[in-house]
């Protein structure tokens, strides 16, 4: 995951936007900015015993499953 992000904010096209917009976001839920947001964003998924389900009912599988961002190649690419 950390190295998906680092990724996924090298492929930003405006990066100063949506700096301003994560902060009038923070800003309109009175947030703090997270010291660890791959961190924490991890251990609320990890954490949570919700099941989601699917049109048909069965279970989402983890939102982590075994995606790498080796598996995408602009991804692959932004990290290199």
């Amino acid at each position: 995951m950390r190295r998906a992000a680092t990724a996924l904010e090298a492929t930003l096209d405006d990066e100063d936007e949506v700096n301003d917009v994560r902060e009038d976001i923070r800003g309109a839920l009175d947030l703090s900015e997270p010291d660890d947001p791959v961190g924490a964003h991890y251990d609320a998924v990890a954490a949570s015993d919700a099941i989601v389900p699917t049109t048909d009912g069965s279970p989402f599988t983890t939102l982590f499953n075994r995606f790498s961002i080796d598996n995408n190649l602009m991804l692959r690419n932004a990290a290199a």
